[in-house]
């Protein structure tokens, strides 16, 4: 009896993964336009009735996950980010510019440089900075999970 319930989970095991997996592979362009749209947010975020349009570019299980500074959101937890990000109103002008990228399925990997104006002192001063990296990863054509990897 034992073996032939463990032949039965083996065989629904194939099903079981690749419902769990990333599913069916979306277009380089595909991808390269969520990933555009995200980076872009910076400058197209200037109230908060520009989150939805935000929200639609994600997943509903997705998770926002910077390793410098042990964030760990999801997208209540971003939507709480973004408008406190909108009430310091700290930067502006940000620009950033994909330098490599490498893809693969259901995934992106961008290194790119920032600049942006800043005013955390009291007045406003150019910054910039240059290879950050980022992974994006998608599910049933939005972003799933976005990995950030730079201070």
């Amino acid at each position: 009896m034992k073996q032939i319930l463990i032949a039965l989970l083996l065989m629904a095991a194939p099903k079981t993964l690749a419902q769990d997996g990333s599913g069916e592979a979306m277009t380089e362009a595909h991808m390269m336009a969520l990933v555009s749209e995200w980076t872009s947010m910076g400058n197209t975020l200037k109230t908060e009735a520009d989150i939805p349009a935000v929200l639609e570019l994600l997943h509903p299980d997705f998770t926002y996950i910077h390793t410098e500074y042990d964030a760990n959101f999801d997208q209540e937890g971003l939507v709480a980010g973004l408008k406190g990000r909108l009430q310091r109103n700290w930067t502006k002008n940000e620009k950033r510019t994909i330098t490599n990228r490498i893809t693969g399925k259901n995934m992106v990997v961008i290194k790119f440089d920032s600049e942006w104006d800043d005013q955390r002192t009291g007045e406003w001063k150019h910054e910039t900075a240059q290879d950050h990296v980022t992974l994006f990863e998608f599910r049933a054509g939005k972003i799933w999970r976005i990995t950030e990897f730079w201070e």
